[in-house]
């Protein structure tokens, strides 16, 4: 598995909104997201030399190519995500439906968070 984002300070929150206003994709600030309470992870599948398994869009294409609910995708796409999804869910993480690439783990109890550092 390769993780493209994980936990997220709220700082880094807001700025996203602020790209993006639109809650389908970014959780408002205000709210939060499950990123900000280290409850959400975005990653996909990767073969045995690193390379990334077609998943039918690049991560954080928002619309409908990136949706669970895309059936008209290539099969070896549908069958990467499935894999991917199966793998997750089994492991107790549920997915939302705009986004193949988005896991989350409910009933953490995890609270909003905004720690911040600085990274290399």
């Amino acid at each position: 598995m390769k993780i493209f984002d994980c936990y997220r300070p709220l700082t880094a929150q807001r700025k996203l909104w602020d790209i993006v206003p639109d809650a389908t994709y970014v959780a408002h600030p205000g709210k939060g997201s499950m990123h900000n309470r280290g409850a959400a992870v975005d990653l996909t599948l990767i073969d045995d030399t690193g390379k990334e398994l077609d998943m039918g869009s690049d991560f954080d294409v928002f619309g409908r190519i990136s949706r669970h609910d895309n059936f008209d995708l290539p099969s070896k796409v549908l069958e990467n995500r499935a894999m991917l999804k199966t793998s997750l869910t089994s492991a107790g993480f549920k997915s939302i439906k705009s986004e193949w690439w988005h896991y989350s783990l409910s009933g953490t109890g995890s609270q909003l968070s905004d720690w911040d550092w600085p990274c290399p």
